[in-house]
Parts: structure tokens; C-alpha cells; sequence
């Protein structure tokens, strides 16, 4: 008889079945918390309008995303039976509601974002965690408007970020910045005058003003 921590919902159970055409290092593991993930994203209405089957697929494709395997899109779709639109549209519901609108990019963002960072050995620590968590704010205000956050963003955003900072780094000039700034009510030619705890927050204040810019 199997214990009742590792017993999978029976209509989850499909899961258990996806996972076998991949080298998953903890299946049971993983078909729990797809089946964990599906109960939550069925009750606050995230996946409702999908058939059961849709809704494995779509769940498990995201979650093998989110743990780091590499999956193709059309071969899951044919190991799945599930077009693969469907499978996305409920990946991409998910990936929004996590606040992880990277994962199901081909650029994994917290990769991405460190080695670019890496490569500057001069900044300091601190100055590191504040462009990480800048780059991840930057990450969130796209998903919102339902812009995927590429490379070329992320190089952005630690631009942005570093001239807020008043830090030197030099990184290869991208054409989105200027938008980027205007996305995020930024004025591109006094980076520096703001405070980035306060951009963070939906504070837009001029450091040499008295009064608040504007408020997201």
C-alpha cells in the first residue's frame, strides 16, 4: 500500500506518465507538485476552460520549465497529445501568476542576469544584490503589461540600474533603453537623480526636487 504523502491525485496522475519520457531526478516528487499546482491554479480560476488532459500538460510543461529541464514545445505536444498552443496559453497563465515570466523564455533571466553581472569584479556586493533585485523588479513590470523579458532587456535593465546607482559599467548599447526608461517613467538623462528603493516602491522623485514626480 503507498503511504499518503506520496499518493498523486488520481485524476493527476497523467503527470506521472509525461514525466517518464524525461530524466526527471525526483518523479514522484515532481507529479505531486504538478498535481499541487493544478488543484491551486483550477481553484483561483487560472486554468479553468481546459479540458483535464489540457490541463496536465500545460501544468507539466511548466513545471519542468521552472525546475530547469530542457523541453521542446512540439515534442511535449506530441508525447502529450495536446496542441501545442493550449499547452503554452496555460504555461504562460502560470508563468504570470508565479511572477516567472522568464521560465518558458529560451533565456533563463537569474542565469543571465549574474553572468552578466559577473563580469564586473569591481562593483561591490551590494551593489550586485541591488542590480539583481533592480533587474527583477524591471522583469515583473513587463509581465504585467505581457512583454517577454529578453537578454536584451536584462542588459537594459542593469544599465538603467547602474546609472541609478551611479556605477560604471560598460555593456553594449541596446535600442529598448530609451523605451525601457519611458515603460518604467524614468527620465533617461538623470538616472542618477533617483533613488532606486523608492522606483522600486512606484516612487518617481527626483533626488534635487522637492516634489514627487509621479506615483505608478
Amino acid at each position: 500500500m503507498i503511504p499518503e504523502r506520496y499518493r498523486i491525485p488520481e485524476k493527476w496522475k497523467g503527470a506521472s506518465l509525461l514525466l517518464s519520457y524525461y530524466d526527471v531526478e525526483y518523479p514522484i516528487y515532481m507529479a505531486q507538485m504538478i498535481a499541487s499546482y493544478g488543484e491551486e491554479y483550477t481553484r483561483n480560476g487560472t486554468i479553468n476552460g481546459f479540458t483535464m488532459q489540457q490541463k496536465i500538460a500545460g501544468v507539466t510543461y511548466f513545471a519542468l520549465k521552472e525546475q530547469g529541464y530542457s523541453v521542446s514545445l512540439r515534442e511535449f505536444s506530441r508525447i502529450s497529445t495536446v496542441d501545442s498552443k493550449i499547452i503554452s496559453k496555460i504555461a504562460k497563465r502560470i508563468a504570470a501568476l508565479s511572477h516567472q515570466p522568464w521560465i518558458l523564455s529560451n533565456v533563463s533571466m537569474a542565469k543571465t542576469r549574474d553572468s552578466i553581472l559577473n563580469q564586473f569584479s569591481f562593483i561591490s556586493r551590494e551593489e550586485k544584490t541591488a542590480l539583481s533585485s533592480f533587474v527583477e523588479y524591471v522583469s515583473r513590470v513587463y509581465e504585467d503589461i505581457n512583454v517577454q523579458f529578453t537578454e536584451a532587456m536584462i542588459r537594459s535593465a542593469i544599465w538603467i540600474g547602474a546609472k541609478i546607482l551611479d556605477c560604471r559599467i560598460s555593456l553594449p548599447y541596446e535600442r529598448n533603453r530609451a523605451k525601457m526608461c519611458g515603460i518604467l517613467k524614468l527620465d533617461k538623462n538623470c538616472l542618477s537623480d533617483y533613488d532606486m528603493g523608492d522606483i522600486m516602491n512606484g516612487i518617481r522623485m527626483n533626488k534635487n526636487e522637492d516634489n514627487i514626480i509621479g506615483k505608478e
